[in-house]
């Protein structure tokens, strides 16, 4: 089946929420990561945030939007009534915002294989590629020093080894 796709769409990005689960393991993500490229849920079609656009990263998954030169009203008796905010005008400096900061943190990493997955320490998280960048990811309302490297606070820093 992987070898006919060429892309992912709407990839998981939550856990089970079982309250035995400590952490996620994008286990999908480190398998297609290098392989394929994959994509996050829309983020105008439900809640996004920082720690959402954090968790793109983490999990090497670009964003998506889904969007229209309608205005959003203009929805109202088509078949996409039920997208709530699709207009693009209203959405351009976020898609552009959301675009940079994923693309810094994933383009040295573009093609590259997830080797390693670990939590360092609550909130901090670091994904070991394999072309030699650790990618560290801060959930935390604080700065954090791992492995002697600043992470900011809800930030990402990209490291080579």
């Amino acid at each position: 089946m992987w070898n006919n796709t060429s892309e992912y769409f709407d990839i998981p990005m939550v856990n089970s929420q079982y309250l035995y689960e400590t952490d996620t393991v994008p286990f999908l993500q480190i398998v297609l990561k290098g392989n394929i490229d994959y994509y996050a849920p829309y983020a105008n079609q439900g809640f996004y945030s920082t720690n959402s656009i954090l968790k793109m990263i983490e999990y090497g998954a670009y964003p998506s939007f889904v969007v229209t030169e309608s205005l959003n009203y203009e929805l109202t008796d088509t078949p996409q009534v039920d997208r709530f905010t699709v207009n693009f005008d209203d959405w351009k400096s976020s898609i552009i915002n959301i675009y940079q900061k994923i693309n810094e943190a994933l383009l040295p990493v573009e093609g590259a294989k997830i080797i390693d997955h670990k939590v360092m320490v609550p909130g901090i998280v670091r994904v070991s590629y394999d072309n030699g960048i650790n990618l560290y990811v801060n959930y935390t309302a604080e700065d954090s020093v791992v492995e002697n490297e600043t992470i900011p606070a809800h930030g990402f820093s990209v490291v080579e080894r």
